[in-house]
């Protein structure tokens, strides 16, 4: 296969393996990822061939989770320190009258909170179980947004080192691309118990149709290549053929699950690629992430938004338990020129609604005490009560579809919102609601 130099040209590598279960060719090999002596552990269910438990997936899952929260944390508190300090800032400038100054601290207060969106979205993605959400990404963003959270997981001894020979575009969900690169990150560090280097790289590599055939996989063509290899000892000739089977692992039992490369080989599988293990010209291992390529998304560039707020009128109800947003939410709404009313859960909801038949639209929180948004939209239904409803809630749509009965056809909005987000989403359901 053609492999990425430094650079950007091309080397010969020899495949070892991709599908679980392949004969390895003979590349010769020094150690495991464990020590040199480690003896494979095999689980019953791997002895007998059966496929993984629930309960070794749900196990292996749960032991990702961990280390994924903790960069969370560390993440978050980040993001909090950055928040609290900016506001600090801002009450010293407008306590001096320096509303220059003032705006800064407000942007800054602004993308802080948008990263604390971003990190909440990702510990959601991770937990969920569900199909894979893939959209268009850039694979050299991916690099080097993995760089920081793997730096925070990897002991000091460990140097993560990024680079990007060729950027392009794949369809990929970004929340278990990084689950991939942390698992393969997480075996390259037991790999060198006294420290290393983990090289994660970012190319295109071109298979052609020879290569495909002597290979038993693959269609010829150009794909994204996500590398990662390490100054470790590499996979020894004899287990390359085992590495990705679920439950075979090398470590000692209770230190290893067996099941984190064959969730890889899985993962890259949704994503109608392939993983393609090799060895570094030094010895150490290689995992290549094979992605088939699509197109840029046309203005990924970007527009800078507008700064006018899109204005309106008519008569809103606002239902959300947590005193903060209610009360933001009503602000924004007011100053756009709505006329708004607020409850603070489903029943003071419906007491509104019952006496204010003038009502256009109904903005509510899906969780809340007493009565809830979906309950409250039944009995709004059920007393002939037809207003639009716009939910909202912090945990997502499949959540509020599974768990709280959120209809599928529901207008739905999920928090953390901007206000140019809200206000147009409430202006395309005035809009729509009286030209109906």
């Amino acid at each position: 296969m053609g492999v990425m130099r430094a650079g950007g040209s091309t080397a010969t590598g020899h495949a070892s393996c991709d599908m679980p279960g392949r004969t390895p060719r003979n590349t010769p090999r020094s150690t495991g990822p464990g020590m040199a002596n480690d003896t494979p552990h095999e689980s019953p269910q791997q002895q007998s061939g059966g496929p993984p438990s629930t309960e070794a997936l749900q196990a292996e899952k749960m032991r990702a989770m961990g280390t994924f929260a903790a960069h969370i944390a560390h993440d978050f508190n980040n993001v909090l320190t950055a928040i609290l300090g900016q506001v600090g800032l801002l009450g010293e400038a407008l306590a001096e009258g320096d509303l220059a100054q003032a705006s800064g601290d407000l942007g800054n207060v602004e993308a802080a909170a948008r990263r604390g969106a971003e990190l909440v979205g990702k510990l959601m993605g991770f937990s969920r179980m569900q199909p894979l959400e893939r959209v268009p990404l850039s694979a050299g963003d991916l690099v080097e947004n993995a760089a920081p959270f793997l730096r925070v997981l990897l002991p000091p001894r460990v140097e993560v080192v990024t680079r990007v020979t060729e950027d392009c575009w794949i369809d990929a969900d970004p929340v278990f691309v990084e689950h991939m690169l942390m698992n393969l990150a997480s075996n390259a560090r037991d790999a060198m118990p006294e420290g290393g280097q983990i090289r994660i790289e970012a190319g295109v590599v071109n298979l052609t149709e020879s290569e495909c055939r002597a290979q038993g996989w693959g269609t010829p063509g150009h794909f994204a290549v996500i590398r990662v290899d390490d100054t470790g000892p590499g996979i020894p000739a004899e287990l390359v053929s085992k590495v990705l089977d679920p439950f075979f692992t090398t470590k000692p039992v209770g230190e290893g699950t067996g099941l984190g490369l064959s969730m890889v080989y899985g993962l890259m599988k949704q994503h109608g690629g392939w993983i393609h293990i090799d060895r570094t010209p030094e010895g150490g291992a290689r995992f290549d992430l094979l992605f088939p390529r699509t197109e840029r998304p046309a203005g990924e560039a970007g527009e800078e938004p507008s700064a006018e707020f899109p204005r309106g009128s008519g008569c809103i109800v606002v239902a959300e338990d947590d005193a903060m947003t209610r009360a933001a939410l009503a602000r924004v709404l007011k100053r756009s020129g709505y006329t708004v009313r607020t409850a603070s859960d489903g029943l003071e909801a419906l007491a509104i609604l019952q006496h204010w038949p003038e009502v256009d639209l109904l903005v509510t929180d899906i969780a809340m005490p007493r009565l809830g948004g979906v309950a409250l939209g039944k009995v709004l239904e059920k007393q002939g009560l037809r207003v639009p409803i716009l939910f909202t809630s912090g945990l997502g749509r499949e959540h509020a579809e599974v768990a709280q009965g959120l209809p599928a056809d529901a207008l739905f909005l999920a928090k953390p919102w901007t206000v140019a987000e809200i206000l147009a989403r409430v202006g395309e359901v005035m809009t729509g609601a009286r030209g109906s």
